[in-house]
């Protein structure tokens, strides 16, 4: 396989990608997200990025909040905002990601984004380590 068809098929999947997350697919808006992040099969555009997590994570696609979680934190297609980051880390925790149930663990046990709080810092460490042994 050439390299021009193997652009020609990333193109064709990015416009199938962008006809499904227009017609309410959530798992191509991720997807269609993931692609602008990356650069992949389109130009890097984090600004289109955002959107499309953030279109994602409101009909409840978990790696969508915690990718948008994310973006907030780093200020990557919007701007900086800590307090969305914590509320998108949440929303990913309680739906059982991991990396996010891990991150609220961190803000609490150090007080960052909210107010230190040792015991929410435990539960939601225990929540993670449960989470990493069903996944092995």
């Amino acid at each position: 396989m050439s390299a021009s068809t193997n652009i020609v098929g990333l193109s064709d999947y990015i416009c199938s990608l962008e006809q499904s997350a227009k017609d309410g697919d959530k798992n191509a808006m991720n997807n269609l997200a993931v692609c602008h992040f990356n650069g992949e099969g389109t130009e890097k555009n984090l600004e289109k990025a955002f959107y499309w997590y953030q279109k994602a994570a409101e009909m409840d696609h978990i790696e969508a909040q915690f990718n948008l979680a994310l973006c907030y934190f780093n200020g990557e297609g919007t701007k900086m905002n800590l307090e969305k980051a914590f509320y998108w880390y949440q929303k990913a925790a309680e739906m059982g990601h991991i990396e996010a149930q891990y991150n609220l663990n961190i803000c609490y046990y150090i007080g960052f984004i909210t107010e230190k709080n040792l015991e929410k810092a435990f539960y939601w460490c225990q929540k993670a380590q449960k989470m990493a042994i069903k996944v092995q």
